[in-house]
């Protein structure tokens, strides 16, 4: 389908000099005899389109309608992409103020590094560990020669309750940051 440029301006909702600019600058197809070629100009202008200008132009398009302006909605590709950049940009600001709230609570002392604290625990489990397996060549020395199973029991029970003790007063102190 073929019309002349004012009628293409017109039914766009365009005034005539938007038509000619878009025309000198090649955004239109022209027939030889001087018509717009109506499908090639849109696909043209479709392809050309800046996807992150669709609210602009939606919001052109109904105040045109409103003055009584023609037909100038566009397929819903168009639609579709802006929808999808809009969506787009709203994942990446969440992402970011994702980010700083964890950066936030860092600075804060609310978040610490995940390795700093694995390697902090494995440590303190190692020394407790330790401890454990040692109470036989601690204790056996004070045991020497006790028949009295209360006293026996009694020192296990209180090496037992040290090693828990150092082990509780160890998890206590503040996890050392993985600078040093």
């Amino acid at each position: 389908m073929t019309e002349s440029l004012a009628e293409f301006a017109r039914r766009k909702g365009w005034h005539r000099s938007t038509a000619t600019r878009h025309k000198q600058h090649g955004r239109l197809v022209m027939t030889n005899d001087g018509l717009v070629d109506v499908e090639a100009s849109e696909a043209l202008l479709a392809a050309a389109a800046d996807p992150s200008k669709e609210g602009v132009r939606q919001r052109h398009a109904r105040n045109r309608r409103g003055a009584g302006g023609g037909d100038s909605a566009k397929a819903s590709a168009s639609d579709t992409t802006y929808q999808l950049l809009t969506k787009h940009r709203a994942s990446a600001e969440g992402a970011r103020a994702e980010m700083l709230q964890l950066d936030l609570a860092e600075k804060e002392g609310r978040l610490a590094d995940t390795e700093v604290v694995r390697k902090y625990a494995f440590s303190a489990a190692r020394a407790a560990r330790n401890a454990i397996l040692n109470l036989p060549f601690r204790i056996d020395p004070l045991l020497q020669g006790e028949t009295d199973r209360a006293k026996r029991m009694e020192v296990w029970g209180r090496e037992i309750r040290a090693i828990c003790s150092e082990l509780a007063e160890g998890l206590e102190v503040t996890v050392p940051d993985g600078s040093g």
